[in-house]
């Protein structure tokens, strides 16, 4: 396949997308990562580097939804103009008709407004040229298609884009159980990285679900690639793709064992949640590296000062009687009991949180699926 981007210059454009809130820590992670040419945009992060370097921001990236590489912008304000500008790219040079492809899109605009419809006509145009020039046509795959394409629209800007990653990097390969309401992987990271946690206090979740925040906290303490347990990305599909560069990333970044353990804590009243922590704590294979206990957070009391970090219930997808006064109990065994600590609490819920009655020291709006959220940090003098 011979796209018209330079796969073998050291500066290969990419754009990284993210959720929303977490461009500038995904920025510094980026940065970190030596992705050159950096700049922000909307729930994104572009930037220049080698196929080398896309390939080690797939494995290692915490923060990022997908990698794609921009090969194709153009104008559209109408159905036709978009069909026109995509038919009019030479994919009969890039993709065989016995080959299968797959198609996602993301739409901000007033000209179109059903993103799948215009993934669809996208598609139409895509499998016409091809079949007008070879006489057949490649197929739609979904799961784990030879080239997987991204379809990025705002307002009258068309632009496409080679997903090196295939599905969403949020899917590790570890939740075997997921909890009810749970957070995206991508997003505990994000609040793991906002806390600034970084092993010298013990790191707790009261209210642990599934164990995200846990294992994501134990992911990043260890320096276990994020991507350790995913079973492929769309990269290992094409044969243009240096594998043994691949294999040198896989064995360059593994986890550190060797690192001092820290007291990793997850707590839940609950006997379900405790078997779908464990259950994904194994598959991550960590788990004997967090303790896990069934406690109700109105009985936990803090030994020393730790990181607090709490994902509570919303009363959106998760339902309590009284969700006001929920949260005031949170307020007052946080008074009373983790004095010294910082407790860092994510909710969509904004009155809820009022009656907890401690002054945050910080708030970051964050979106929690399609929720408006809230993240916000306590220090408990």
């Amino acid at each position: 396949m011979k796209f018209n981007i330079p796969i073998d210059s050291p500066d290969i454009p990419l754009v990284a997308t993210t959720l929303f809130g977490l461009e500038n820590i995904l920025f510094g992670e980026m940065q970190s990562l030596g992705i050159k040419n950096l700049q922000l945009a909307n729930r994104a992060v572009t930037g220049t580097g080698s196929f080398k370097d896309i390939m080690k921001l797939n494995y290692l990236s915490r923060l990022a939804v997908k990698v794609g590489i921009p090969f194709s912008k153009f104008k559209a304000t109408s159905e036709k103009q978009l069909y026109d500008g995509v038919y009019s790219l030479p994919w009969e040079n890039w993709i065989k008709p016995e080959e299968t492809i797959a198609i996602e899109s993301s739409v901000w605009s007033n000209y179109f407004k059903h993103s799948q419809y215009a993934a669809l006509k996208v598609k139409d145009a895509i499998v016409d040229r091809i079949r007008d020039r070879k006489g057949a046509r490649p197929s739609i795959q979904l799961q784990d298609p030879n080239y997987s394409l991204l379809l990025n629209i705002f307002e009258g800007e068309i632009q496409l884009l080679l997903n090196t990653s295939g599905e969403s990097l949020h899917k590790r390969g570890y939740k075997k159980v997921m909890g009810e309401a749970a957070l995206s992987e991508i997003l505990a990271a994000g609040i793991i990285e906002f806390s600034g946690w970084n092993g010298e206090t013990p790191m707790i979740d009261p209210m642990c679900g599934s164990g995200t925040l846990l294992i994501e906290a134990a992911y990043k303490y260890y320096e276990i690639p994020s991507q350790w347990r995913r079973k492929k990305f769309n990269f290992e599909n094409w044969d243009f793709v240096n594998s043994k560069d691949w294999d040198n990333i896989k064995s360059e970044y593994r986890p550190n064992w060797d690192k001092t353990k820290v007291d990793i804590l997850g707590f839940d009243r609950s006997m379900k949640a405790m078997r779908a922590t464990s259950d994904n704590l194994l598959e991550a294979k960590i788990f004997d590296l967090v303790k896990v206990d069934i406690l109700s957070f109105e009985n936990n009391t803090q030994v020393v000062p730790s990181t607090l970090v709490m994902n509570p219930p919303y009363d959106e997808r998760l339902a309590i009687d009284d969700v006001q006064g929920f949260y005031q109990s949170i307020g007052n065994q946080l008074k009373h009991h983790w004095k010294g600590s910082t407790a860092w609490i994510i909710t969509s819920n904004e009155i809820a949180l009022k009656s907890i009655g401690l002054k945050p020291s910080q708030k970051i709006p964050l979106k929690n699926g399609p929720l408006n959220c809230k993240l916000q940090s306590f220090k408990l003098f």
